[in-house]
């Protein structure tokens, strides 16, 4: 078990979490941005994912049952160019 701290900065589009496999037994994202912002998967945008207004934080959840973790490369967030989140996470060693 190592609780670990990632920023991602957002892009222009969709920002993957992490462009290699991370694995985590739980997250916590926190928007660190001025402005409102989408957390979900390849798909989200402006009108997709679930919502995560600013300074505000969202727990994903706990150890899925089939893998035992949860992949951050499959989180994506979309939002302006620059923005940052902050995703805290205990990691997984395999």
């Amino acid at each position: 078990m190592a609780i670990t701290k990632l920023q991602v900065t957002l892009g222009a589009g969709a920002t993957r979490f992490s462009s290699t496999p991370l694995r985590a037994k739980w997250a916590t994202i926190q928007n660190n941005a001025a402005a409102v912002m989408r957390i979900g998967d390849s798909a989200v945008s402006a009108a997709r994912g679930y919502s995560l207004a600013t300074g505000s934080a969202l727990q994903v959840p706990g150890t899925v049952p089939d893998s035992g973790s949860i992949n951050l490369a499959d989180w994506f967030a979309f939002g302006t160019a620059a923005q940052v989140i902050d995703v805290v996470y205990d990691s997984v060693n395999f």
